[in-house]
């Protein structure tokens, strides 16, 4: 009877054990997650008066904004640190195209006022970096490779600006307890430092900053 004792013993002893290891290896999952992001960015250019006054099309406000990241969440609070690009659609004449493209970064930090658990609502404030490329070119353009000399080939107008950007932003966490949790996230920027267009190639006379301009998004959020 002892020896039967013992066995079961060691048995729930070895079970305990293994559970324990099991439990101090695995990590809380809602913790940390990888995402991905999707939605819409809107950003008013200072830039578009300098091309509008030169007869040329303007930057669309509105573009698509593909995104990923990271965010780790502590009791009240949620970090997320994510890589955003956004693609805005060439603007056209008969003549002339302007192309621009931004990516850039966001740290953004939250407080939880309001978390059942599966659904929750975090407000706090983003900062921001973004890098902006512009190219302004004439249509039709044929390079010839046998004469590689600049001078001969015209027609294209190639700057880019720096800006940080500073702002509130707000979350609604829905189905945080499935497999595929989401989130919808908006919010705005303020232009606060850089923004000024320049060119690698060239000195820019006359130029402008994007600082003191607005930058708002609405995106969202699957956790991987």
């Amino acid at each position: 009877m002892k020896k039967t004792l013992l066995v079961v013993v060691a048995l729930l002893g070895m079970q305990l054990g293994a559970l324990a290891q099991d439990t101090i290896a695995t990590p809380d999952k809602g913790n940390f997650n990888l995402f991905l992001s999707a939605g819409a960015s809107f950003t008013d250019f200072k830039f578009n008066d300098k091309l509008k006054a030169s007869g040329l099309p303007e930057i669309n406000t509105v573009a698509p904004m593909i995104g990923i990241g990271f965010n780790a969440t502590a009791k009240e609070f949620l970090v997320d640190f994510e890589w955003n690009t956004s693609y805005f659609s060439d603007k056209k004449t008969p003549a002339q195209q302007v192309r621009t493209l931004t990516t850039g970064f966001d740290f953004r930090l939250h407080y939880l006022p309001w978390n059942t658990g599966n659904t929750f609502f975090s407000a706090g404030v983003d900062l921001s970096y973004y890098y902006t490329q512009n190219d302004i070119f004439t249509r039709g353009n044929v390079i010839d490779l046998n004469d590689l000399d600049p001078a001969t080939h015209t027609g294209h107008i190639s700057l880019y600006s720096n800006t940080f950007y500073a702002g509130p932003s707000v979350s609604l966490g829905l189905f945080q307890k499935s497999e595929w949790p989401v989130r919808i996230t908006t919010g705005y920027g303020y232009g606060l430092l850089g923004g000024k267009w320049k060119s690698e190639v060239a000195a820019v006379n006359n130029s402008v900053r994007e600082s003191g301009n607005s930058r708002a998004y609405v995106k969202v959020i699957l956790y991987m």
